[in-house]
């Protein structure tokens, strides 16, 4: 089968002697993007990691047995997998830009909901509705990231911006088993709704375009 012609120029190849380097990830324009990263990358897991990990003991926490919460958790954890494959109906669709920001926001507001919920059915209810919103920021994330550096630095911007991850996911565990003990369920849930909060915010002032755009142009130098 015989392609179309091109309808826009090539890139130009990248030079032997300009591979990037790791302070290219702060100059203009991928400072902004590399501060948001990290910002999201703070916060993130905290609340990501967090509300996967403690589910059970929040749910004893609201009074709920050992085996029913166990229970509980493996119903609100069943929502994991499914959610990338609802995705598929709008994953390239929208902005990641505004996926990400609308998952962090529905995702701050779902999460206070579960901490107020005393009914069985609607706290299951609204953990499924948090897991599906959070995997949304998360599977966004992962496509947005890529766009938004160019070949020769991605490397290396997405090396820095998961190694903050991996810190903070290792220091969240003290970080909500003391926001437990001093605040109970609605301190945890404030914690992990204002970490959802500030990633969607963030997003939002930071974050460039990239749906119907070419690398190229969201990657201009």
């Amino acid at each position: 089968v015989e392609l179309p012609p091109s309808t826009g120029a090539a890139p130009p190849p990248v030079a032997a002697g300009d591979a990037g380097s790791f302070a290219d990830l702060f100059r203009a324009p991928y400072r902004r993007r590399t501060l948001m990263f990290i910002v999201q990358q703070l916060f993130m897991p905290v609340a990501f990691y967090g509300f996967a990990a403690w589910v059970p003991t929040l749910l004893i926490a609201k009074g709920i047995a050992v085996t029913q919460s166990l229970f509980y958790a493996f119903l609100i954890a069943l929502a994991q997998p499914l959610c990338p494959l609802v995705m598929l109906l709008f994953a390239d669709r929208f902005d990641r830009k505004w996926q990400i920001a609308f998952g962090g926001v529905a995702s701050a507001l779902l999460i206070l909901g579960f901490a107020l919920q005393t009914d069985p059915v609607l706290v299951v209810l609204f953990g499924i509705a948090v897991t599906f919103s959070k995997t949304i920021i998360t599977t966004a994330i992962a496509c947005y990231m890529p766009e938004c550096y160019p070949t020769r630095i991605r490397g290396r911007g997405h090396g820095l911006v998961y190694g903050v991850s991996r810190v903070m996911a290792a220091l969240s565990g003290p970080v909500i088993a003391f926001a437990l003990a001093a605040y109970g369920i609605l301190g945890v849930s404030a914690l992990f709704g204002g970490s959802f909060f500030v990633v969607a915010a963030v997003t939002v002032l930071l974050g460039p375009r990239v749906h119907g755009r070419t690398l190229e142009h969201i990657n201009p130098a």
